[in-house]
């Protein structure tokens, strides 16, 4: 459920205006939509915002776009209930990608699946494997298919689905290219 509460325009967690003992058991009810995993991790709640300014993690719309429909915003954030997990949420603006979530386990060097936090405007271009339903092991990725991204500044990202795996280098944005905006 969504509760889409917001606090001068910055979204906020809405359990926190209920009274303790609910507090209590709705947190308890937190976690995968089929409520098999339960979120473990403090903030039970999860994190609202994800924007880190100088780097790739958080929340881009399309150049030129309103944020509003979702579907022309880019996501790159934590997975909502395991935030060891990483994910990229993509509307309908990237060529060739159907629009949903897609999950990686974030690494802290190479070019591969870097954490999204560690990624800089650094002239870099990254690449991330394309994981499906959050099941984040070898042989769940979608074939011949990545995603490549480089920060070309503090509030500009340039994104590309690529019908090759991240094995295929150079990693080289093509006309398909998309530029997005904090």
């Amino acid at each position: 459920m969504d509760m889409g509460v917001y606090i001068k325009y910055i979204g906020a967690n809405p359990l926190q205006f209920f009274d303790l003992p609910s507090r209590a058991m709705l947190e308890a009810k937190l976690g995968s939509n089929d409520g098999r995993i339960k979120r473990t991790v403090s903030p039970i709640c999860g994190e609202l915002n994800y924007d880190i300014a100088g780097t790739a993690i958080g929340n881009w719309v399309k150049t030129g776009f309103l944020r509003s429909p979702e579907d022309n915003n880019l996501a790159l954030v934590k997975d909502n209930v395991r935030p060891s997990i990483q994910a990229i949420s993509a509307g309908i603006t990237l060529p060739f990608l159907n629009s949903g979530v897609y999950y990686f386990n974030p690494v802290s060097a190479g070019l591969v699946n870097r954490n999204f936090a560690e990624v800089k405007p650094d002239g870099i271009i990254y690449c991330y494997t394309m994981d499906l339903l959050g099941f984040v092991n070898t042989g769940n990725s979608i074939p011949n298919s990545s995603i490549i991204i480089k920060l070309e500044n503090n509030t500009t990202l340039s994104a590309e689905k690529r019908n090759c795996d991240c094995s295929c280098t150079p990693y080289v944005f093509t006309l398909n290219k998309v530029t997005y905006t904090r």
